[in-house]
């Protein structure tokens, strides 16, 4: 699971929320948000289960702080990721 950072603004933008609003709603800086919604975080930074798959917390409170399912806002992890997570 890896958070879809593009649907995460998509959803923020629509509820009119900024990212300072939905950050302190999730409990994390602003700039952490920012890197979830670029694509920069969530990944590799992320804390993992261990399998390598991303721990849901962090999906599940943004989730919860847009009032939508976890599945909203995720997308299959890209399969180089995978063959990394599997290969380790």
């Amino acid at each position: 699971m890896v958070l879809n950072g593009r649907e995460i603004v998509r959803l923020r933008e629509a509820r009119g929320l900024s990212q300072a609003d939905l950050a302190r709603l999730v409990g994390m800086p602003t700039n952490t948000l920012c890197q979830y919604e670029r694509g920069q975080r969530g990944n590799r930074h992320s804390k993992r289960w261990p399998d390598g798959r991303l721990h849901p917390s962090v999906g599940v409170r943004i989730a919860k702080a847009l009032g939508v399912e976890l599945d909203t806002i995720c997308k299959p992890k890209p399969a180089d990721e995978a063959s990394e997570a599997t290969a380790a």
